[in-house]
């Protein structure tokens, strides 16, 4: 199913963002927790700005944060979208068939179904 693979792609993301932050805090001299802060900030694309790099290994970090996290997120969110309206439209055609099915068998003089050639 589309939706347990959204779920490992979004706990690759989460591996990766964590690890990043625990990285970048080490190389930017910060907390832990300002550089797990960070790695969402940044991860989530709201960047506010009160945390940046300042070194060259934090900006390869903030990199690698900002070409694998994000789009992996971005593709996690896709495959529910995705899952989310397939099953929406399975639900709409169910629905309709059943409407046709009723409309053929109680109106038997409408001539030109599909289903009866």
């Amino acid at each position: 199913m589309k939706d347990s693979r959204a779920v490992q792609i979004i706990a690759v993301a989460v591996l990766i963002d964590a690890v990043a932050g625990v990285v970048f805090a080490a190389v930017e001299h910060l907390t832990i927790g300002d550089g797990l802060y960070w790695a969402i900030a940044t991860a989530t694309t709201v960047g506010y700005g009160d945390i940046v790099p300042r070194t060259i290994a934090g900006h390869v970090v903030a990199t690698v944060v900002m070409l694998t996290v994000i789009p992996l997120f971005a593709a996690a969110f896709s495959l529910v979208t995705t899952s989310l309206t397939a099953a929406h439209v399975h639900a709409e055609g169910a629905r309709a068939r059943r409407r046709l099915d009723h409309i053929i068998r109680h109106h038997p003089d409408i001539p030109d179904f599909p289903e009866r050639q």
